[in-house]
């Protein structure tokens, strides 16, 4: 199922930081991550990274996990992230990946507040039906 909410529109982005000569990124669930010499801003879910001891630029995916190559995982995750495949499409394997998990988790519970509200809302309409149809019945 894919969730119809934009991500981006819930404010679930990560950013990009520049503090004394340094770039950072503000991942989705709010945390700093370790400072980069050379850092590039999101593209198809992964960004270009260079540590200060680094020869050779690496892929930073949304996760924050950095690699020689693009992950599938990571390739899963924007696609998720940005609602192009639904939850039950994710691999069960990856959520052995404690911020695989994590940020998954903090996307669907943003995306699904309103609808939760929707039918905590509904639940009370039905109670205050309940209740005064027993009410009534007391009456006859």
């Amino acid at each position: 199922m894919i969730i119809e909410n934009d991500v981006m529109k819930e404010g679930i982005v990560p950013k990009v930081l520049n503090k004394n000569g340094k770039v950072y990124y503000k991942d989705i669930d709010g945390s700093i991550s370790q400072p980069f010499t050379t850092a590039t801003v999101y593209a198809g879910g992964f960004a270009l990274v260079k540590r200060e001891n680094d020869k050779a630029y690496r892929f930073r995916d949304m996760l924050g996990r950095i690699s020689v190559h693009k992950t599938q995982s990571g390739r899963d995750f924007y696609e998720f992230w940005k609602g192009d495949l639904g939850f039950e499409d994710l691999k069960t394997d990856y959520f052995a990946d404690e911020r695989f998990y994590k940020f998954v988790k903090l996307i669907v519970t943003e995306k699904y507040k309103p609808l939760a509200q929707h039918f905590a809302q509904v639940c009370d309409i039905k109670r205050d039906v309940a209740l005064a149809m027993l009410e009534e019945e007391k009456d006859v």
